[in-house]
């Protein structure tokens, strides 16, 4: 070993990981659910949230794919006299219902967040309110 910090980490990174000790396992997770006990419905609640905000991440593409897919491709297409497939009846409408589709997927996924930040930080908070040691 020369001494160094960077040939300690390659050390550290070619040990193997040891198996998982089930004798300091389960008790170690029984003190961990006895801890966060108090916060579960707020752990459940946040839970419900992470998804939720997930899922409006995802949804943001797929109206935009929309947008693209239905009417402004189809419209490009009839302009250069393309024959597939027919454009909305009216375009005007067809936008203005993307447009708030967009405008409504945005606005919940930003409250969804706001809410998840904000739990999120409040259980934080009360689980290392009894440990400014451990969460510091």
């Amino acid at each position: 070993m020369s001494g160094t910090i960077w040939d300690e980490w390659l050390e550290l990174e070619e040990e193997e990981e040891k198996p998982l000790d089930t004798k300091t396992f389960w008790p170690l997770t029984k003190r961990l659910v006895a801890f966060g006990w108090p916060y579960r419905w707020q752990m459940l609640l946040l839970l419900v949230f992470i998804i939720s905000d997930s899922i409006f991440s995802v949804l943001q593409p797929l109206i935009f794919a929309e947008a693209v897919d239905g009417g402004i491709a189809i419209y490009f297409n009839n302009q250069n006299n393309v024959e597939d497939e027919q454009p909305p009846a009216d375009f005007q409408t067809f936008f203005w219902a993307l447009g708030r589709k967009i405008l409504l997927g945005t606005l919940l996924q930003n409250v969804v967040s706001l809410i998840h930040e904000t739990l999120q930080q409040r259980v934080f908070e009360g689980l290392c309110s009894p440990l400014p040691s451990f969460c510091s």
